[in-house]
């Protein structure tokens, strides 16, 4: 039996083919990381649709923005880390730590904003006075630095313990955190919009304030479903993830061919929450899947192709066009001789 802390196979290297196929999903995870996030937060910092200025989404796009950090940083470092194992060349100290103190910090991160999300709507749904009187843009924004301090700070611990003993406090921590808030968020936030639901059907059911109350808690409720989706997703990466750590940290007996693969597979998933969770979004909020729409659309008009053809050229201008009148309200014609 191994000793938490120790890698088992940790002088006998990793099958080649192994290593280049790790690498080859790496970078596809990459891609998806970076994009769907920064989607994410464009979404949330432009707000084309002047819909997503709100506490909830400022932790979205904090969770999204930890997420980007893994797609851009930690996931390019380990395609690296991968392809110079496959040729047998040995990875600095400095990169090999960097790596991991980035993992964790974005990790660390994610953790946070989810419990910051879960009392974000615990409040909205079971307390909405206080909620809307308490929790505001700045208090949010001080929320998430605090979050950031601490995120980068707390994950230094892995230099003094080791890197599989705090990925295996850590990957604990993370599965019964995320089984408590799922559990609890369901339980409470579910009973409440049922009595809420309840109690504006028994009395006013035809006014107008009741079929607004009606359309908020709709609204709230979408908001709360795809947050509870994602915490879903987050347990389906975390919850195989650990029970590999368990398999690497004790499987004494266990061949070194399938160490390395339960490292890796191990490895993908916990890369892979960091893909997924923006798409979730996109799936569930109509909100998003428009801004999302309306940034492309942007970006479609003000960045034509270098060799457009003139038909080209003036579906461009015509979106410039709409633009410029959308934003100062005033029509401008332009005369073109052929």
């Amino acid at each position: 039996m191994s000793l938490i802390g120790a890698y088992p196979c940790i002088n006998i290297s990793a099958p080649t083919e192994l290593s280049f196929v790790s690498a080859s999903i790496c970078m596809l995870l990459s891609i998806s990381a970076i994009a769907g996030n920064l989607l994410v937060v464009l979404a949330v910092v432009i707000d084309p649709n002047k819909n997503l200025q709100s506490p909830f989404n400022f932790l979205v796009a904090n969770l999204a923005l930890a997420d980007f950090m893994v797609g851009i940083i930690v996931e390019p470092m380990s395609v690296d880390f991968y392809i110079r194992e496959g040729f047998g060349i040995p990875e600095s100290d400095v990169k090999r730590n960097t790596r991991r103190i980035c993992y964790f910090i974005s990790c660390t991160a994610s953790l946070l904003s989810l419990a910051f999300m879960t009392a974000d709507r615990y409040l909205a749904i079971t307390h909405p006075m206080k909620y809307r009187a308490k929790l505001n843009p700045k208090r949010t924004a001080l929320g998430s630095l605090c979050l950031w301090v601490f995120s980068f700070s707390f994950p230094i611990l892995y230099i003094e313990v080791g890197y599989l003993k705090y990925q295996f406090v850590f990957a604990n921590t993370a599965v019964i955190s995320a089984f408590t808030v799922l559990v609890f968020t369901y339980v409470k936030v579910f009973k409440s919009f049922k009595a809420q639901i309840k109690n504006w059907d028994d009395f006013h059911d035809t006014s107008k304030e009741n079929q607004a109350k009606k359309r908020t808690i709709t609204f709230e409720k979408k908001v709360t479903t795809a947050f509870l989706v994602m915490l879903w997703v987050f347990m389906a990466s975390f919850l195989p993830s650990l029970a590999l750590i368990y398999i690497i940290s004790f499987c004494g007996e266990c061949s070194c061919y399938f160490i390395h693969w339960a490292r890796d597979f191990n490895y993908y998933l916990a890369m892979a929450n960091s893909s997924v969770t923006p798409y979730v979004f996109a799936w569930r909020l109509k909100t998003y899947r428009r801004a999302f729409y309306k940034i492309f659309k942007i970006m479609s008009c003000r960045w034509p192709r270098a060799k457009a053809r003139p038909r080209s050229f003036s579906v461009n201008l015509s979106c410039q066009l709409k633009e410029m009148r959308l934003e100062n309200g005033s029509t401008l014609t332009i005369k073109t001789r052929i």
